[in-house]
């Protein structure tokens, strides 16, 4: 690739999806590698993305690491509810079916403008209405809810791998949404996880795993219906999309 890329008779452009992922190769020094093969191709300009957000950040704004500094960094935000809610009701109406700006922003909210899942959810129901139809928010509902089952069994799985407290403290940040001071003594007992240290441990491993992010002291799970399963299986009570 680095041959046929050097040899380009035109600009080229190359784009690497996840790239945080490249810190976690068996090679040694496979970052420093990369960059000393990059920086010799003039004629091609690379994109580095990855949902890793302090991974991604630590790669090139340490001046420890490889790419410090090699490259300007653009966040990319949620689609706004403004801008996306007509384009979803938009193409339900090219397709004779239709939907509620409310209820799409129903949707909107629970993943957080998270594309992929709004998308998933938009597209799952859309193709088990008949045209002429409305979608209606017990049919998101029940949509939802087919998604989640759908990814429970990979879910699953995941959970089967994690030892314990580790998952204690999933449950635990899952339930807060958003949880702050998680080494605290207040978070430690509401939640009753074991200690302070086991807490760091804890988080400390799940964000190697990418399950865990902490942005401005606030920890969350990224993936959104990984946080909502987590939920569920704390209280298969729980309703996301009210009535």
């Amino acid at each position: 690739m680095h041959v046929c890329l050097k040899k380009a008779d035109k600009p080229c452009i190359v784009a690497f999806d996840e790239f945080q992922q490249i810190s976690k190769y068996p090679e040694k020094n496979i970052e420093a590698l990369l960059r000393s093969h990059i920086q010799h191709l003039s004629n091609v300009h690379f994109i580095f993305s990855g949902s890793g957000c302090h991974l991604v950040t630590e790669m090139f704004l340490s001046s420890a690491r490889p790419f410090y500094n090699s490259t300007s960094i653009l966040e990319l935000y949620p689609i706004v509810a403004e801008e996306y809610i007509p384009f979803v009701c938009h193409w339900f109406d090219v397709y004779e079916r239709a939907i509620r700006e409310e209820d799409v922003l129903v949707i909107y909210r629970l993943f957080e403008g998270n594309t992929y899942y709004m998308q998933k959810t938009f597209h799952e129901a859309f193709i088990n209405i008949p045209i002429g139809s409305s979608c209606t928010l017990d049919i998101l509902r029940q949509t939802v809810d087919g998604v989640l089952e759908e990814a429970g069994d990979g879910y699953r799985q995941l959970l089967s791998r994690i030892p314990e407290r580790q998952k204690e403290l999933l449950y635990a940040i899952a339930s807060a949404g958003k949880a702050e001071k998680i080494m605290s003594a207040g978070f430690i007992r509401k939640y009753s996880l074991v200690s302070s240290s086991a807490v760091q441990a804890a988080a400390r491993k799940l964000m190697e795993l990418d399950l865990l992010t902490e942005e401005d002291n606030i920890y969350f799970i990224p993936d959104i219906l990984f946080r909502m399963y987590l939920q569920w299986l704390k209280n298969t009570n729980i309703i996301f999309i009210p009535s």
